[in-house]
């Protein structure tokens, strides 16, 4: 048996592998009922009205425009999170469908980072594997998911938990470096949203 695996037993890789997929089942089944919402609340202004997310690509628009939202004041710098709202009105043409796609496979995508952040703190086993299948249905991350605005969330915490990820990497030499690299840049990156 290969690394002292027992009959009939998984390897940790599989057992990693198969708490991924049924982290992401979870996370599609618990959310796929939020791809037939409407637009709500903040929505209207920060997607339905907002210029920037109907108008050409335009870069500095999206580096330069504060987050529109009256609630905060406008004072929330979001450029990637607009950048995606754009990239989803291409797509689907305004329907809100889109939005909610994208926001559920945002989730799922924190949900997985999640979990190679759980196994880096915790190591192959039990306690990462049912904190990632707890982080895939968690109440408390309707809003955020269900919700288009919600979007900024699910990004950030999916880059977040991978650049977080990455700096538990075990790994040496150059690829501890590119890890490192890699890890800064996700983070980076996550404060865009």
């Amino acid at each position: 048996m290969p690394n002292g695996t027992v009959a009939g037993s998984t390897t940790p890789r599989r057992a990693t592998a198969l708490v991924l997929v049924a982290a992401a089942a979870l996370c599609v089944l618990a959310y796929a009922n939020t791809l037939s919402n409407g637009f709500v609340y903040d929505d209207f202004e920060a997607i339905v009205q907002n210029p920037i997310v109907h108008g050409p690509l335009d870069l500095g628009k999206f580096l330069r425009t504060p987050y529109p939202c009256e609630d905060i004041g406008k004072t929330s710098y979001r450029p990637l999170t607009i950048l995606t709202y754009w990239i989803d009105q291409r797509i689907g043409g305004g329907a809100p469908w889109a939005f909610h796609l994208t926001n559920l496979l945002w989730h799922t995508l924190a949900t997985l980072a999640f979990g190679a952040l759980a196994a880096g703190i915790f190591g192959r086993g039990r306690i990462a594997a049912t904190a990632t299948l707890l982080f895939a249905v968690h109440p408390v991350h309707t809003e955020a998911v269900a919700w288009a605005v919600g979007r900024a969330e699910v990004i950030s915490s999916a880059l977040g938990f991978a650049a977080l990820a990455l700096a538990l990497a075990r790994v040496e030499g150059r690829r501890r470096v590119a890890a490192g690299a890699l890890g800064a840049a996700l983070f980076g990156i996550a404060l865009l949203a």
